[in-house]
């Protein structure tokens, strides 16, 4: 197999992706919007290594620069989420929605694993982004040296901190129980939270699987629903509800009624479409 493979997204879908959530902005991603260009190393059963994609010309081009190519690969399907197919929800995106399938919108970066972003789900939890991200960097201090970069660490490094070295060395405060619940959770679910078996649950059961999990509130469910399947579900955080009042001056109880009619049309991708209604001036540098 070799090094480099053509992958099947377009260099718009590949932006679009880069810009999906915030999560993109947390380690190890090492992201140049500008080149289009998107780096990440990881420490999964299925090997270690460091995949780059980048635009080239009019296609998006994946680079095994660590560890195998079929690694790479898996990891580069699943961090840009190639399972899913956006031909469904652009053939309904017309009219005031044209500018989703213009634009290549309706994929999620996700992280290598399911585990990663369940764990980055509990460091953003009730905390500002650049807590987040001052946690995320201490987890991924702890993971191993591929290729020069840090992988995020397995549950089970995780696991070999007592609760107070977790505490004093990722700065996660009342969040390391839940840490260490999810940890002990991935390690009995190995395929599940390292692998690819989520790829074989519905959304009800993917969902009734993060419901489970200690410290994951509607919010974190709702993220990282958004990321592996369609939510079927709206939540209405504190920023959800001040761009809701920005964009169309709906507030209070009239959100949810407003919410519904708006996305009515779109089924069980309704919350996806709404979240890319919030978050489009991110990809196009201002407000619509």
């Amino acid at each position: 197999m070799p090094r480099t493979i053509a992958l099947p997204v377009t260099p718009n879908e590949f932006r679009a992706t880069l810009l999906s959530h915030g999560f993109a902005s947390l380690e190890p991603f090492v992201i140049d919007a500008d080149a289009c260009r998107l780096t990440v190393s990881f420490d999964l059963p299925l090997g270690r290594g460091v995949v780059q994609v980048r635009v080239d010309g009019d296609r998006c081009l994946m680079s095994a620069k660590r560890g195998s190519t079929k690694a790479c690969h898996r990891v580069a399907a699943t961090v840009l989420s190639l399972d899913r197919d956006l031909s469904g929800l652009h053939a309904k995106t017309t009219g005031r929605w044209a500018w989703i399938a213009e634009m290549g919108m309706g994929r999620f970066l996700r992280s290598p694993s399911l585990f990663e972003d369940c764990c980055k789900a509990l460091f953003a939890t009730n905390t500002q982004f650049s807590r987040t991200v001052t946690m995320t960097s201490a987890a991924v201090s702890l993971g191993e040296d591929v290729g020069g970069l840090r992988a995020f660490p397995r549950p089970e490094r995780l696991l070999s901190l007592d609760d107070a070295r977790m505490r004093s060395t990722l700065g996660c405060g009342f969040r390391a129980r839940y840490l260490r619940s999810l940890c002990e959770r991935a390690v009995t679910e190995p395929d599940l939270y390292l692998g690819e078996t989520w790829a074989r649950l519905s959304p009800v059961a993917f969902r009734a699987e993060m419901d489970g999990l200690l410290g994951f509130g509607p919010s974190s469910i709702e993220y990282v629903s958004r990321m592996y399947s369609p939510a079927a579900s709206h939540h209405y955080d504190s920023w959800v509800l001040r761009r809701c009042e920005e964009l169309w001056g709906v507030t209070g109880d009239g959100i949810d009624d407003f919410v519904t009619r708006r996305y009515r049309r779109f089924g069980d991708m309704g919350p996806t479409v709404m979240w890319l209604e919030l978050t489009r001036h991110w990809h196009e540098g201002a407000d619509s």
